[in-house]
Protein backbone atom coordinates (compact mmCIF):
# COMPACT_ATOMS: atom_id res chain seq x y z
CA UNK A 1 0.00 0.00 0.00
CA UNK A 2 1.63 3.43 -0.91
CA UNK A 3 1.29 6.30 1.77
CA UNK A 4 -1.41 8.94 1.70
CA UNK A 5 1.22 11.68 1.44
CA UNK A 6 3.12 10.92 -1.25
CA UNK A 7 0.46 12.11 -4.03
CA UNK A 8 1.26 15.80 -2.00
CA UNK A 9 4.41 16.24 -3.01
CA UNK A 10 5.23 19.70 -2.78
CA UNK A 11 6.86 21.90 -6.12
CA UNK A 12 8.92 25.04 -5.61
CA UNK A 13 7.17 28.05 -7.66
CA UNK A 14 8.61 29.73 -9.92
CA UNK A 15 10.97 32.47 -7.17
CA UNK A 16 11.94 29.49 -6.00
CA UNK A 17 13.05 27.50 -8.88
CA UNK A 18 14.80 30.99 -9.84
CA UNK A 19 16.62 31.11 -6.32
CA UNK A 20 17.83 27.59 -7.03
CA UNK A 21 19.29 28.33 -10.77
CA UNK A 22 20.94 31.76 -9.77
CA UNK A 23 22.74 29.49 -6.46
CA UNK A 24 23.69 26.97 -8.77
CA UNK A 25 25.07 29.77 -11.69
CA UNK A 26 26.73 31.33 -8.51
CA UNK A 27 28.21 27.84 -6.98
CA UNK A 28 29.62 27.16 -10.67
CA UNK A 29 31.18 30.58 -11.83
CA UNK A 30 35.03 31.00 -11.51
CA UNK A 31 34.79 34.78 -10.93
CA UNK A 32 33.02 34.47 -7.79
CA UNK A 33 34.29 34.78 -4.87
CA UNK A 34 34.03 31.94 -2.86
CA UNK A 35 34.70 31.39 1.38
CA UNK A 36 35.30 28.18 3.09
CA UNK A 37 36.51 30.21 6.40
CA UNK A 38 33.80 31.76 8.37
CA UNK A 39 36.57 34.72 9.03
CA UNK A 40 37.47 35.61 5.79
CA UNK A 41 33.60 36.17 5.02
CA UNK A 42 32.25 38.56 8.09
CA UNK A 43 35.84 40.16 7.44
CA UNK A 44 35.08 41.23 4.06
CA UNK A 45 31.27 41.96 5.13
CA UNK A 46 33.19 44.14 7.75
CA UNK A 47 34.91 46.44 4.63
Amino acid sequence: MIPDYIDEVERPNEETIAAMLEAERIAKDPNVKHYTDLDELFEDLRK
